[in-house]
């Protein structure tokens, strides 16, 4: 699987440390990089294409690999507060593995309107609100906002073991510390089994995942934990018809993962997978 530019980034920021003792402008010129293409690289604002990651690594001599602190280091800066708006959404979009092409569908628009949008400074009201509906999430997940009615709380999660818990009882569940790192409510951290979702999340990962209301799991999208028949499982959601059909299609990264479908009133709970909480090397 290739690596969003979020982590990319990541890991040219420890390459820089690693190979140039953090001099990006030593490093540019150890890789043939233009200074200010590097900078703009390490920002967001230029995307890392394979054949300039490619480059990269064949320049520095060795073969890519993604790292726990990589992931850890991603997962901590992509909803930077000091970004403004459009470029919290481009970043959420790419951590949550949703092309601008699906959003584009989802708000009924063209594609070059959302790529627009990732150019905004800061969003009208009826746009934000159009959007948030679109990807069935708050603003305080997109923008890295935490509201005044404490949607943060105390780092005290439920470990959840896909594959080994049926029907678990959440009060005597064990619980977790995730230290100084906020989670919305209701969040739980699932460590990842033989679930086929390699290479998206493979065995032995932990992942925080955020409990979506019943009343916004028509709009949810992408990477999942889903809680149905007793059963809680890791998936990817291949196609939302809880509006139109009554079911939920998921479906696996590896292909010779199964799909399945589930009817809306075998789902329980539903979460969304938000960041990489440990993840050891592949």
């Amino acid at each position: 699987m290739t690596d969003s530019n979020v982590v990319r980034a990541a890991k040219l920021k420890r390459y820089i440390d690693q190979y140039a003792d953090g001099k990006q402008t030593v490093f540019a010129e150890l890789v043939g990089i233009i200074p200010a293409n590097l900078s703009m690289m390490l920002s967001g604002k230029r995307p890392i294409s394979n054949r300039m990651w490619q480059r990269i690594h064949t320049k520095l001599g060795f073969t890519d690999e993604t790292l726990p602190e990589d992931l850890r280091a991603a997962t901590s800066g992509m909803l930077s507060p000091d970004l403004h708006e459009g470029d919290q959404l481009r970043k959420y979009l790419e951590s949550h593995g949703i092309p601008q092409k699906e959003l584009a569908e989802k708000l009924g628009v063209s594609t070059v309107s959302v790529n627009s949008y990732m150019k905004t400074k800061r969003f009208r009201a009826d746009a934000l609100k159009r959007i948030l509906e679109a990807l069935g999430v708050t603003e305080d997940i997109i923008m890295n906002k935490r509201q005044g009615g404490g949607n943060y709380v105390a780092n005290f999660v439920p470990l959840v073991k896909v594959g080994q818990r049926r029907n678990p009882d959440w009060d005597k569940m064990g619980r977790v510390d995730l230290g100084n790192r906020p989670v919305p409510k209701n969040s739980i951290l699932v460590e990842i089994g033989n679930d086929y979702m390699q290479p998206a999340l493979l065995p032995g990962w932990q992942v925080i995942a955020a409990e979506v209301p019943e009343e916004r799991w028509k709009y949810t999208t992408g990477l999942v934990v889903v809680h149905f028949a007793g059963e809680i499982v890791v998936r990817r959601i291949r196609k939302n018809e809880l509006v139109t059909q009554g079911w939920l299609t998921l479906e696996c990264d590896d292909q010779d993962g199964p799909t399945v479908s589930v009817v809306k009133e075998d789902i329980q709970k539903i979460w969304t997978i938000e960041s990489i909480f440990y993840g050891p090397p592949k």
